[in-house]
């Protein structure tokens, strides 16, 4: 079996790399910077650069009658100066990306989309629940629901696609996502816990599930990927008690975040530099968002295979292992 993979240099697409590896696809994986290309310890890597917003460039990289493309590269930023490159990446990206794989007659279709197109709802979503997500105050959010829109329109043109939708994801090789609260929590940047409540889910799950969509999700349907939920005074605990800090235990208000996320917004398009916490990222740990995977369960086969502290331990040790290693680089540079 041959795929080609968008996204394979980021968090989620090197776990997809490793299972598919592992279960012997031959890879075709498309990079914008060659740099950024890396070998496997699993199997061989055929890197093709290209970029989601040079249709040109990706009528070059994927193969002909290729099995699978799996759709992983997504722009995830919270920062409003960034908003124009998103939809660039996210929106357009995924047509170009879509009219390639139907001229060059690719078998099947896997879209990582996100729980983000269903926006905000009191209690836990599942596929029949209302996609809010081009009603919410977050543009990451309005990305990923019109990018869905454009699956749907190619599907109606012939195009053979399943749609997955993960929930908060954690795992080795994040370096920008939820990973990012462990240097909050380390630095104690901020002075209180996020009312919010997520469903979170393991990279190496979700990438699991990506392979099982190919082979027995339905066209056209959506499949929740979730895991266990907590709230972040939970999480706030786990780490505190990781790192050997005391992390704050004050739930602090909504509306508190929202300003204080404004205030960083407004400074950073004076200085031009990205905020730690910006309005969208308020927005997004003040919601409670939890899901229902129990689609994915039944039709895919699905699994939780770890709790939420087993996620987490695994997610420290990498990260320390990181810290680690940059900390000794940063100790020979200087010697």
């Amino acid at each position: 079996m041959h795929a080609f993979i968008t996204g394979a240099t980021g968090f989620l697409g090197r776990h997809l790399v490793e299972q598919l590896l592992l279960q012997g696809w031959k890879i075709t994986a498309l990079c914008r910077d060659m740099g950024s290309a890396y070998t496997c310890e699993q199997g061989a890597i055929t890197w093709k650069q290209g970029n989601l917003n040079d249709i040109q460039s990706l009528r070059c990289a994927m193969p002909e009658a290729v099995d699978a493309v799996f759709h992983l590269a997504s722009d995830t930023s919270t920062w409003s100066l960034n908003h124009r490159r998103q939809y660039q990446t996210n929106v357009i990206g995924t047509q170009n990306l879509a009219k390639v794989a139907l001229e060059n007659r690719a078998i099947r279709f896997i879209h990582t989309s996100s729980i983000a197109v269903y926006g905000f709802h009191d209690g836990a979503v599942d596929e029949h629940s209302e996609m809010r997500g081009m009603d919410c105050p977050v543009p990451y959010f309005r990305s990923k629901y019109l990018a869905e829109e454009v699956i749907r329109e190619y599907i109606k043109k012939g195009l053979d696609a399943v749609i997955l939708n993960p929930t908060a994801i954690i795992g080795p090789y994040d370096t920008q996502n939820w990973v990012r609260l462990f240097d909050v929590i380390r630095q104690s940047s901020i002075p209180g816990v996020p009312p919010g409540r997520k469903s979170f889910c393991y990279a190496e799950d979700v990438a699991k599930a990506h392979i099982q969509a190919f082979i027995h999700g339905r066209c056209a349907e959506n499949y929740i990927l979730s895991g266990p939920d907590a709230d972040f005074t939970y999480v706030y605990q786990w780490l505190g008690k990781r790192l050997n800090q005391s992390p704050p235990t004050r739930v602090l208000p909504s509306w508190l975040l929202k300003t204080y996320g404004l205030g960083q917004t407004i400074f950073s398009h004076i200085t031009r530099k990205e905020p730690k916490f910006s309005l969208e990222t308020a927005y997004i740990v003040s919601a409670n968002v939890t899901a229902d995977s129990d689609k994915a369960r039944r039709e895919l086969q699905y699994k939780n295979h770890f709790t939420l502290d087993e996620m987490l331990e695994k997610t420290y040790q990498w990260w320390l292992s990181q810290h680690q290693q940059a900390t000794s680089t940063k100790l020979k540079d200087v010697a």
